[in-house]
């Protein structure tokens, strides 16, 4: 990056930048660009559009931002915010910038939040947006008659790249690099001089804050909440070779667990599968349901979440043979017993206000089956993914699937999309 020489919370020191979050299924990695700016020492505000909520919440970015965000154009705030923030920016970012809003900013039309603060900020503000759409609506010759508008009147543009879409397309229309769209705010705002805005100076310094909601504004302090994640299939041994398991590769569950992280969260993953985790992770390695529900209730009372991502066995060998079992001494007829129910467990013993997300991998029936399960264990969210499909479940890197919340579990259907998505938009319906 630029400014290498200086330390690392002042290559951004003093700056305020509005982001501007559109509906687009890469609003996630907006998330990361945020970290991103905070820790190089800007101050954060985040703007969204109501849309933006189908794909991420605003509770995430009120914990990580420099301020509650904004997702209203009509919520009163002490101020007229579509103007202030403009005004008192040194940059607009709009990450992702969808077709829409391209649209929008270059026709003048203002009926939202994020619309009116483009529309409402100065001519000398720098403004920078990262397009992110299907390649067909970026090809559009109205989207380029938009594009071309703008960078006519001074907008800076920054992708799209290609890569992979939503529903598994390749092509030109992928969110560029979060690194690359920090550098060219870095790159945009080098030598220009400093905007005065009035804030606490502690809020601009990177430190921890907490947002109040009643007073609307941020004080020092701890924000991080603790979630607890498993993931993975759990392994009952038979005897020193054999084990009674599932397909579960885990990768949706470490997916939850880095999406978490990103979002603010101190996690702790229980796990029973070898994918890499972060270092910033709390990481237990476990092989059967009794050593995971050991480690769960070892952690639940701190935790503010549990997400119970992991495919627990059904049933465990009543008996371990310590030597290897043969053929003719009856391996076909183990005995076998339940195995402990760790969601029940949770309930049984977590805080009144620790939120319980649990999983319902079916193959036929789905809703009907993945709503029995949530009417019996009563989390607060049922994630159903019907495993029968090519393109969800074990071993895929995409997951199809339904949302349902207590107390109707009135499942919502999500589109196919890569598992890191997913755990966005699962986290998203926690909040």
């Amino acid at each position: 990056m630029s400014k290498t020489n200086l330390p690392l919370k002042e290559v951004l020191y003093g700056r305020k930048i509005v982001l501007c979050v559109t509906a687009s299924i890469s609003a996630y990695k907006s998330v990361s660009i945020l970290r991103k700016l905070r820790k190089l020492g800007a101050f954060v505000s985040v703007a969204t559009t109501p849309s933006t909520k189908r794909f991420i919440g605003s509770p995430t970015f009120s914990a990580l931002a420099s301020e509650a965000v904004f997702d209203d154009l009509w919520t009163n705030r002490g101020s007229i915010a579509h103007t202030t923030l403009g005004k008192s920016a040194d940059l607009i970012l709009v990450a992702p910038a969808s077709a829409s809003i391209v649209s929008k900013i270059a026709n003048g039309t203002c009926d939202e939040i994020v619309s009116a603060i483009l529309l409402a900020t100065p001519k000398d503000t720098p403004i920078l947006l990262a397009p992110a759409m299907h390649e067909e609506m970026y090809e559009n010759f109205a989207t380029k008659e938009n594009i071309k508008k703008l960078e006519e009147n001074g907008y800076n543009f920054i992708g799209p790249d290609i890569g992979e879409l939503a529903g598994g397309d390749i092509g030109k229309g992928r969110l560029s690099d979060e690194e690359v769209i920090v550098e060219k705010v870095i790159q945009l705002l080098n030598d220009r001089p400093l905007k005065k805005f009035e804030t606490p100076e502690t809020l601009i310094t990177g430190f921890p804050h907490v947002y109040d909601a009643e007073s609307n504004v941020k004080t020092l302090g701890s924000i991080k909440r603790k979630i607890l994640i498993t993931a993975g299939g759990t392994r009952e041994p038979i005897d020193p070779v054999r084990v009674i398991t599932n397909r579960s590769s885990g990768k949706m569950g470490h997916c939850l667990a880095e999406a978490a992280l990103i979002s603010g969260y101190e996690v702790i993953l229980v796990t029973t599968s070898n994918l890499d985790s972060s270092l910033d992770i709390l990481r237990i390695n476990v092989d059967t349901a009794d050593q995971m529900n050991e480690q769960v209730m070892k952690y639940l009372q701190v935790c503010d979440v549990v997400i119970m991502a992991a495919a627990v066995g059904d049933v465990k060998p009543k008996n371990y043979s310590a030597t290897k079992l043969k053929r003719e001494s009856g391996i076909t007829n183990i005995e076998v017993e339940d195995n402990i129910d760790i969601a029940g467990e949770i309930l049984k013993n977590k805080k009144k206000n620790t939120k319980l997300v649990c999983f319902a991998a079916e193959t036929n029936n789905a809703i009907d089956n993945a709503t029995n399960k949530a009417l019996k264990k009563l989390p607060d969210v049922m994630v159903l993914n019907d495993v029968s499909r090519d393109d969800s479940g074990f071993n895929s890197s995409t997951n199809k699937i339904w949302i349902g919340l207590k107390p109707e579990y009135d499942f919502v259907e999500y589109e196919t999309m890569p598992k890191e998505e997913v755990a966005f938009s699962i986290l998203g319906a926690i909040n």
